[in-house]
Protein backbone atom coordinates (compact mmCIF):
# COMPACT_ATOMS: atom_id res chain seq x y z
CA UNK A 1 0.00 0.00 0.00
CA UNK A 2 1.36 3.62 -0.85
CA UNK A 3 2.05 5.98 2.20
CA UNK A 4 0.23 9.42 1.30
CA UNK A 5 3.63 11.34 1.15
CA UNK A 6 4.69 8.95 -1.69
CA UNK A 7 1.45 10.57 -3.58
CA UNK A 8 2.17 13.47 -2.29
CA UNK A 9 6.11 13.70 -3.88
CA UNK A 10 4.88 11.78 -7.18
CA UNK A 11 2.69 15.08 -7.51
CA UNK A 12 5.38 17.02 -7.01
CA UNK A 13 7.56 15.79 -9.37
CA UNK A 14 4.93 15.57 -12.17
CA UNK A 15 4.65 19.43 -11.73
CA UNK A 16 8.61 19.79 -11.58
CA UNK A 17 8.46 17.98 -14.53
CA UNK A 18 6.47 20.04 -16.26
CA UNK A 19 7.92 23.63 -15.20
CA UNK A 20 11.55 22.13 -16.05
CA UNK A 21 9.52 21.19 -19.52
CA UNK A 22 7.93 25.02 -20.29
CA UNK A 23 11.82 26.13 -18.95
CA UNK A 24 12.89 23.91 -22.23
CA UNK A 25 10.46 25.34 -24.56
CA UNK A 26 10.74 28.45 -23.63
CA UNK A 27 14.54 28.37 -24.01
CA UNK A 28 14.25 26.90 -27.36
CA UNK A 29 11.97 30.25 -28.56
CA UNK A 30 14.30 32.31 -27.56
CA UNK A 31 17.06 30.48 -29.52
CA UNK A 32 14.85 30.71 -32.52
CA UNK A 33 13.85 34.28 -32.14
CA UNK A 34 18.11 35.06 -31.46
CA UNK A 35 18.32 33.73 -35.00
CA UNK A 36 15.91 35.10 -36.56
CA UNK A 37 16.93 38.53 -35.16
CA UNK A 38 20.88 38.01 -35.91
CA UNK A 39 19.45 36.76 -39.26
CA UNK A 40 17.16 40.37 -39.32
CA UNK A 41 20.38 42.36 -38.32
CA UNK A 42 22.20 40.65 -41.09
CA UNK A 43 19.73 42.02 -43.56
CA UNK A 44 19.60 45.27 -42.21
CA UNK A 45 23.06 45.71 -42.73
CA UNK A 46 22.31 44.40 -46.33
CA UNK A 47 19.11 47.48 -46.94
CA UNK A 48 21.56 50.44 -45.20
CA UNK A 49 24.67 49.25 -47.72
CA UNK A 50 22.35 49.60 -50.52
CA UNK A 51 21.00 52.84 -49.04
CA UNK A 52 24.48 54.37 -48.69
CA UNK A 53 24.87 53.55 -52.32
CA UNK A 54 22.02 54.92 -53.81
CA UNK A 55 22.95 58.18 -51.99
CA UNK A 56 26.31 57.94 -53.47
CA UNK A 57 24.77 58.12 -56.84
CA UNK A 58 24.98 60.98 -59.00
CA UNK A 59 21.74 60.03 -60.79
CA UNK A 60 18.33 62.39 -59.51
CA UNK A 61 15.90 59.16 -61.46
CA UNK A 62 12.55 58.87 -60.11
CA UNK A 63 12.54 55.93 -59.48
CA UNK A 64 15.74 56.04 -57.79
CA UNK A 65 14.43 58.03 -55.73
CA UNK A 66 11.73 55.29 -54.78
CA UNK A 67 14.05 52.48 -54.47
CA UNK A 68 15.73 55.09 -52.07
CA UNK A 69 12.37 55.50 -50.07
CA UNK A 70 11.83 51.20 -49.81
CA UNK A 71 15.02 50.67 -48.65
CA UNK A 72 14.69 53.54 -46.16
CA UNK A 73 11.15 52.11 -44.73
CA UNK A 74 12.69 49.05 -44.57
CA UNK A 75 15.74 49.65 -42.80
CA UNK A 76 13.34 51.38 -40.20
CA UNK A 77 11.16 49.29 -39.78
CA UNK A 78 13.97 45.93 -39.12
CA UNK A 79 15.38 48.91 -36.64
CA UNK A 80 12.37 48.93 -34.84
CA UNK A 81 12.16 44.97 -34.97
CA UNK A 82 15.86 44.67 -33.60
CA UNK A 83 14.67 47.61 -30.85
CA UNK A 84 11.27 45.87 -29.77
CA UNK A 85 13.61 42.21 -29.26
CA UNK A 86 15.20 43.88 -26.57
CA UNK A 87 11.79 43.99 -24.48
CA UNK A 88 10.90 40.32 -26.02
CA UNK A 89 14.59 38.82 -24.35
CA UNK A 90 13.42 40.56 -20.37
CA UNK A 91 10.04 39.25 -20.81
CA UNK A 92 11.79 35.68 -21.87
CA UNK A 93 13.88 35.95 -18.84
CA UNK A 94 11.45 36.63 -16.74
CA UNK A 95 9.11 33.88 -17.18
CA UNK A 96 12.35 32.13 -17.03
CA UNK A 97 13.02 33.05 -13.92
CA UNK A 98 9.67 32.67 -12.52
CA UNK A 99 9.69 29.59 -13.76
CA UNK A 100 13.00 28.50 -11.92
CA UNK A 101 11.37 29.86 -8.79
CA UNK A 102 8.33 28.00 -8.92
CA UNK A 103 10.66 24.47 -9.94
CA UNK A 104 12.53 25.00 -6.63
CA UNK A 105 9.84 25.68 -4.51
CA UNK A 106 8.44 22.35 -5.51
CA UNK A 107 11.56 21.25 -4.67
CA UNK A 108 12.12 22.22 -1.65
CA UNK A 109 8.07 21.27 -0.63
CA UNK A 110 8.64 18.01 -2.13
CA UNK A 111 11.61 17.06 -0.40
CA UNK A 112 10.40 18.23 3.12
CA UNK A 113 7.91 15.49 3.03
CA UNK A 114 8.06 12.75 5.64
CA UNK A 115 9.70 9.16 4.54
CA UNK A 116 7.03 6.39 5.57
Amino acid sequence: MRDKSSDERATFNQQIHERERQMDELAKYKHNMENILANLETENYKWFSRMQEINESDSAEVSIQRNQDEVNGKYQYIRKLLGDSDELNRECSQATNELEETRLQLQKERDELPWE
